[in-house]
């Protein structure tokens, strides 16, 4: 049964990739109506996932756009306002290395865009490149970081067990290759100085709470060596779910036939993944 739940994601899935074809609408619509009401309740669950999975990344994407671009913009709740492109020099880039393009044009950004008036702000626009290139090239030094739960504003319950505990954060990224293309991805983990690993995504909550930086100053080093352990093991498990994906594609697993198979059978034209 989990494998046949597998399958229909993938046919969906594939779907999705032509959302501009009304034939394979109606092929995704018909998958529904003929599942059982467990199988539609685990695809509405997928979808959901996928809209939290989205707008988590959009958030990301938009906090560090603010750190980046500094007093260059303001930002509200919606989007920002691009006041000038940063430089070393101040004032508008000139495009050089290090500088965002200066075609980048000035004005109102938002994502998802709200009025017509704005820039849709996405990862692929030049300025969200930027911005993550930059980030991703800057030297960080060690530092401590003080955070601040209350000033969080929201409940997160697995992080409350660490209030008031000290320990050690690391940031790493990860570049892949996998068929012939390269992803990257970054592995957060944590651990206290009493040698508790924070599980799963915690360390990646706690890096969404409030921080001041303050000199690293003297610190016990003792616990990176659960640290360091924990990290090998994220990346190990990231390894194994990238293979096991790649196995799955190269057997053909999101090759599409179920969806050609499906379209025919509604009298709609083929679609290839």
């Amino acid at each position: 049964m989990k494998r046949r739940h597998g399958k229909i994601a993938r046919i969906l899935q594939t779907a999705s990739h032509t959302g501009q074809n009304a034939a394979m609408v109606k092929t995704r619509q018909i998958l529904l109506e003929n599942f059982d009401e467990e199988v539609q309740d685990k695809l509405r669950v997928r979808a959901e996932d996928s809209r939290s999975a989205r707008n988590r990344f959009e958030r990301m994407l938009m906090d560090i756009t603010r750190a980046e671009l500094g007093d260059c913009a303001s930002f509200d709740d919606d989007g920002f306002n691009l006041h000038r492109l940063p430089s070393p020099a101040g004032g508008r880039g000139g495009g050089g290395e290090g500088e965002p393009d200066a075609d980048i044009p000035l004005g109102r950004y938002e994502l998802p865009r709200r009025s017509g008036e704005a820039h849709l702000y996405r990862i692929h626009h030049p300025l969200a490149q930027w911005v993550t290139q930059q980030a991703k090239s800057r030297k960080l030094d060690s530092a401590k970081l003080m955070f601040d739960y209350d000033a969080y504003g929201t409940r997160v319950s697995t992080l409350e067990p660490y209030r008031g505990k000290a320990g050690w954060l690391t940031c790493k990224l990860l570049i892949v290759e996998a068929l012939g293309n390269q992803e990257q991805h970054i592995l957060v983990a944590a651990t206290t100085t009493d040698g508790v690993v924070l599980a799963e995504d915690d360390p990646e909550k706690l890096l969404r709470l409030p921080a001041t930086a303050q000199a690293a100053g003297l610190f016990s080093d003792e616990g990176n060596a659960s640290l360091a352990a924990d990290v090998e093991s994220r990346r190990t498990q990231l390894l194994r779910e990238i293979k096991s994906i790649d196995a799955e594609i190269e057997g053909g697993a999101l090759h599409g036939s179920d969806v050609a198979h499906a379209a025919r059978k509604t009298g709609a034209p083929e679609a290839s993944a």
